[in-house]
C-alpha cells in the first residue's frame, strides 16, 4: 500500500512540476518579446513611452519630435 501511494504522489508531483514549468516558460516567452520589442523600438526611434518623456530614461539623447519640442520649451523657459 505504501509503495502505491508513492507512485501517485510522485506522478502528481511530476504533473504539477510539468505544469509549473509549462507556466513559467510561457511567462518568460512573453517577457523576453516584449523586451525585444522594446529594444527594436528603440533602434527604430519609435517613442517607447508613448509620448510621455518625463519619466522616459532616455529623454536626454532622444531625437524624437515631442522630445526634442520638450526640451526646447524648457530651454526658452530657462532664459
Amino acid at each position: 500500500m505504501d509503495e502505491y501511494f508513492m507512485k501517485i504522489q510522485n506522478r502528481r508531483q511530476m504533473i504539477t512540476g510539468t505544469f509549473r514549468y509549462a507556466a513559467l516558460s510561457v511567462i518568460g516567452f512573453f517577457a523576453g518579446s516584449a523586451v525585444i520589442k522594446r529594444h527594436r523600438l528603440v533602434k527604430e526611434g519609435k517613442c517607447i513611452s508613448r509620448g510621455i518623456c518625463g519619466g522616459c530614461e532616455l529623454y536626454e539623447g532622444c531625437q524624437l519630435p515631442s522630445a526634442l519640442s520638450k526640451k526646447q520649451f524648457f530651454y526658452r523657459k530657462k532664459q
